[in-house]
């Protein structure tokens, strides 16, 4: 689903300034997204292993250019490239799109607990549960081990799909088709590994942090409730019911272990979580990376100071 800006215009009348010489050229929600991944994103950000990011783990694209600026620090580089992309997809300005009764048209139909969306503040705060859909929605439930609520999501050319529910996973078109674009950072979900992958990530970042004692499931926590998703909402229930009760509290479990449904909620939304989606998207569809060199500066220079 690359080349998502163009047919995102087209389809939901959402424009973007692209390409950029200076922040201030950006939308207000946009500059909103940004400066949230200024503030919390740059200064924790750390590479798939977690550790600090160097030069050398930069796509290749990056680090061989001629412009590359080694006075600006390898972390806001990383955080740059991912925004860029975001930036170019149309992704900071969808903020609305679920709320909007104009556009509702373009939500699958079978669009997952609308009236349970996170209360409207003036942080876009929708763009963490971006989730685009050109295929079949299904519902993952743990409680049954199974898919629930097949729908149709596709739409006609150069329609790039529609948007589904938080808690709904998007089944492309054709297999070797890539055809769900998730979290604010635009990953495509197709692309990630496991549910495995992404729960290592999470705590090698993460441990760096809060420590050996933060669990994947902590992790998982903090990003429903930061997406305005809090305990004891549908949302929050159904992914963190993939984890016993015990003692009154949650228990963390092997990702390995996990059902195929549970799988299919953890990673989405371990995806969605600003750190580990970032370790993910940074080296996704790099074939858009090259034309955007300069705009990707702009950002980094933004985020260095």
């Amino acid at each position: 689903m690359s080349r998502v800006l163009f047919l995102f215009v087209i389809c939901f009348s959402v424009t973007s300034a692209w390409s950029i010489t200076d922040v201030t050229q950006l939308s207000s929600s946009e500059k909103k997204v940004v400066d949230w991944i200024k503030k919390y994103t740059v200064p924790n950000t750390r590479d798939t292993n977690g550790n600090a990011w160097v030069k050398e783990s930069l796509p290749k694209v990056v680090r061989d250019w001629s412009g590359y600026d080694s006075s600006i620090k390898p972390t806001a580089y990383a955080a740059a490239i991912v925004t860029a992309w975001s930036l170019k997809e149309g992704i900071f300005r969808a903020g609305d799109f679920y709320r909007t009764t104009q556009t509702v048209d373009k939500r699958c139909s079978c669009f997952e607990f609308p009236a349970q969306l996170p209360p409207k503040t003036d942080f876009p705060i929708e763009v963490f549960t971006y989730n685009l859909c050109q295929g079949r929605s299904v519902i993952p439930d743990p409680k049954t081990n199974n898919y629930q609520d097949s729908c149709d999501c596709s739409c006609t050319e150069p329609c790039p799909g529609q948007m589904i529910g938080p808690n709904q996973k998007c089944i492309g078109r054709r297999s070797q088709e890539s055809d769900w674009q998730n979290g604010m950072f635009g990953m495509e979900q197709s692309h990630v590994a496991s549910a495995a992958d992404v729960a290592a990530r999470a705590e090698n970042i993460y441990h760096k942090i809060y420590g050996p004692a933060y669990t994947y499931m902590d992790v998982l926590d903090n990003t429903l409730t930061v997406a305005g998703f809090a305990k004891g909402t549908a949302v929050y229930e159904k992914v963190m019911g993939c984890f016993p009760i015990n003692a009154g509290k949650r228990q963390s479990v092997p990702a390995s272990g996990l059902s195929w449904p549970c799988a299919d909620l953890i990673s989405m939304w371990l995806v969605r979580n600003h750190l580990v989606g970032l370790t993910v998207a940074i080296n996704d569809n790099l074939g858009w990376l090259p034309s955007y060199l300069n705009d990707v500066k702009v950002l980094a220079k933004y985020f260095n100071n």
